[in-house]
């Protein structure tokens, strides 16, 4: 299987990152969309576009913002709860990358 970095710049990136973040396996996310194991994958490399009712169903099941998912952009919400984090205590202790991990997470579940 090919790897592709895991990256916000595109859908894929994107639809990849949720997955991971999220903790499921492209055949979990297959058997509970009823997209494709094979196609989500493609999805993710990106060797498909993905259809308007892919999208839908991988943006409801992953729980993310139609903001982040399309564009790479926090929704106002998000950006409300990353404010919060970055001010707390426990963010500034963190590495560089742990608070790249951190906000790409919290963008991901918004």
């Amino acid at each position: 299987m090919i790897q592709t970095p895991t990256t916000t710049s595109t859908l894929a990136g994107r639809l990849r990152l949720a997955r991971e973040m999220a903790g499921l396996s492209i055949e979990h996310t297959a058997a509970m969309t009823g997209i494709a194991a094979d196609v989500i994958e493609r999805y993710e490399r990106p060797e498909l576009e993905p259809t308007v009712t892919a999208l839908a169903a991988l943006q409801e099941f992953y729980q993310v913002s139609w903001d982040w998912l399309l564009t790479g952009q926090p929704s106002a919400r998000a950006d409300r709860h990353i404010a919060q984090v970055k001010r707390t205590a426990v963010f500034d202790n963190l590495t560089t990358w742990q608070r790249t991990e951190l906000v790409q997470l919290l963008q991901a579940l918004l």
